[in-house]
């Protein structure tokens, strides 16, 4: 437990830090975040956009069925796949 709180405080710090990040740190992190949404902002459409096509078509199917479930662990999400 004690190793988990020191893990805790660090990364709390290092956040906390942001300011006096270096430059570069501070643009991967954007770059990494801004393709994170990207990627699921993107899949959510193309998850959409199939059920729409096969639910008209008279299938009732989804693409990651628990991506909306806010109960789950985030890679949770992601499993099952069909």
């Amino acid at each position: 437990m004690k190793i988990y709180l020191v893990l805790i405080m660090g990364g709390l710090i290092f956040f906390l830090l942001f300011r006096v990040w270096p430059e570069w740190l501070r643009m991967y992190m954007y770059l990494l975040s801004w393709y994170t949404l990207v990627f699921l902002i993107g899949t959510a459409i193309v998850r959409f956009i199939v059920w729409f096509v096969l639910f008209h078509v008279g299938i009732d199917f989804w693409i990651f069925p628990e991506y909306f479930c806010d109960s789950n662990n985030p890679l949770d999400a992601f499993w099952p796949l069909l």
